[in-house]
């Protein structure tokens, strides 16, 4: 039971005391009643400069963390494609046609793989400028409107290597739906890189297929930030 000539309860504290700390804090010279935000604008600038240091540039620090939060990427330009083994140059990948493509043979029994090493044919991908790649456009098997899709393998699984940090060999198993559609696949060399190979680690089987058929990819495109 509260006593009598008590002030109550309030939630946000008694409003005289309330009163009397605005009246105190607008008593004092403005430096104090503005070290607050001063301290805060401080901090804000050792910020900035301690990104100018690390990165080099804040503005484009605070630009590529944009296109981090939207995922917005564009393509690698300059993009050239080889068959490996050996050097043979291709453009059926980069051509937008998609009535072309890159076949690797699959005979059927083929076991699946995720050793980036194992495999015995592959594309080796290059271009000038390195860059941090961020993804892949890739377009697998045949197209929807073929008959020769459901009786041919389709990409099931791309393996994807790179050389890393001093050197060191990296290399991803990359899942890819059994879509024909041109399909975003997610993937990050986390530095900066002029090269890189991919081949195919599983299929989704042909069905009731009377021959054997290679396994095929209709496009194949770099992604990066701007």
């Amino acid at each position: 039971m509260r006593q009598q000539g008590s002030s109550g309860w309030w939630p946000w504290g008694n409003p005289e005391e309330r009163a009397a700390r605005r009246a105190y804090r607008r008593s004092l010279p403005p430096l104090y009643r503005w070290r607050r935000v001063l301290v805060a604008l401080l901090l804000l600038g050792l910020a900035v400069a301690l990104v100018a240091f690390l990165q080099g540039n804040p503005v484009e620090w605070g630009k590529q963390r944009y296109y981090d939060i939207i995922d917005k990427k564009v393509l690698v330009s300059d993009v050239s494609l080889f068959v490996e083994p050996g050097d043979q140059q291709t453009s059926d990948l980069t051509d937008d046609d998609p009535s072309t493509f890159w076949g690797m043979p699959w005979p059927s029994g083929t076991p699946a793989t995720d050793s980036c090493t194992a495999t015995e044919q592959r594309l080796r991908i290059e271009w000038p400028d390195a860059v941090r790649v961020r993804g892949l456009e890739v377009a697998p098997g045949r197209r929807a409107q073929d008959k020769a899709r459901d009786l041919s393998p389709r990409p099931k699984t791309l393996l994807v290597w790179w050389e890393g940090a001093g050197g060191r060999l990296v290399c991803q198993s990359v899942p890819v739906p059994d879509d024909p559609a041109a399909l975003d696949v997610d993937l990050d060399t986390e530095v900066e890189v002029d090269r890189m190979w991919v081949s195919i680690g599983d299929v989704y089987p042909a069905k009731n297929a009377t021959e054997e058929r290679p396994v095929v990819l209709r496009a194949l495109e770099l992604l990066r930030r701007p």
